[in-house]
């Protein structure tokens, strides 16, 4: 795996047209136009749409932070002769030891093959209404996008201009 070291001029523009490339960002907006088409079909809007938001950005952290330490810091274990290393494990330690590869950067769309409709399974299953599901699993992928895009920000060559995103670039590399 080769992967550049050395930083070139890289224009937000760039990186989006680099960004769009992968197949990641698709499926994420794919689930996204259709988790918002199905929501305003739906309608039933009520208060808790607006709370659904708030909530899941307050504890984004939190879960971000247990999915990185419990799922993507996975180690493989051994159970008899049958190795145990998921795909989001094996890549994240990829990721780690090629940090400026591109593909290692986003969240491998195999994978996505099967989170997003666990994620659209819980939004149908756990919500009392099926319009506050979509809500959240609308809320769920525009996260998901903003994630993959600032994660492969802090990767790609684009330096930051904005107080908040070199906070952010900060504290992803420490």
């Amino acid at each position: 795996m080769s992967t550049p070291t050395t930083r070139r001029t890289f224009t937000l523009s760039d990186a989006w047209r680099e960004f769009t490339s992968y197949p990641s960002p698709w499926l994420i907006a794919a689930a996204l136009l259709g988790a918002v088409t199905a929501r305003i079909v739906i309608g039933d809007w009520q208060y808790t749409d607006a709370l659904v938001p708030v909530v899941m950005v307050a504890l984004f952290p939190f879960f971000e932070w247990l999915i990185h330490v419990f799922i993507l810091h996975w180690r493989p274990r051994r159970i008899g002769r049958l190795t145990i290393d998921s795909l989001l494990a094996r890549k994240h330690r990829e990721h780690h030891m090629a940090p400026r590869s591109v593909p290692e950067i986003f969240i491998p769309w195999p994978a996505l093959l099967w989170v997003l409709p666990v994620s659209i399974a819980v939004a149908l299953l756990v919500f009392p209404r099926p319009g506050l599901g979509l809500t959240f699993l609308a809320f769920l992928t525009v996260l998901g996008l903003a994630y993959e895009w600032s994660h492969y920000l802090i990767h790609s060559d684009y330096k930051p201009k904005t107080a908040m995103y070199r906070a952010i670039y900060r504290n992803h590399r420490l």
